[in-house]
């Protein structure tokens, strides 16, 4: 008869046990579950605020860079007229020395 008690209270502190291991393992599948449902989320959001505000902006920079193109191009053009009148003039004077 002893044996059938401890038998009986073996099997009910494996059961007690089994449901705390349960719940420990239910709780911490739960908060991994939450972190890789955060960590989603916020990776979600931020690819797609980057994705708008990529398609807003990509507009304005062509803009920008288009004009800074002919900018630079108008630059370089007068730079090089000036340097045209720079050599004309050197060598303008390069000829009155030698008369």
């Amino acid at each position: 008869m002893c044996d059938a008690y401890l038998s009986d209270s073996d099997d009910v502190d494996d059961r007690i046990l089994g449901d705390v291991e349960w719940k420990r393992m239910v709780r911490s599948r739960t908060k991994d579950g939450y972190r890789d449902g955060l960590a989603k989320g916020e990776e979600e959001t931020l690819q797609e605020g980057f994705d708008d505000a990529y398609c807003q902006n990509i507009t304005r920079f062509r803009q920008i860079s288009y004009l800074k193109g002919i900018l630079s191009a108008l630059r370089s053009y007068h730079q090089l007229q000036d340097m045209k009148g720079f050599t004309a003039e050197i060598g303008r004077a390069s000829c009155r020395e030698r008369v």
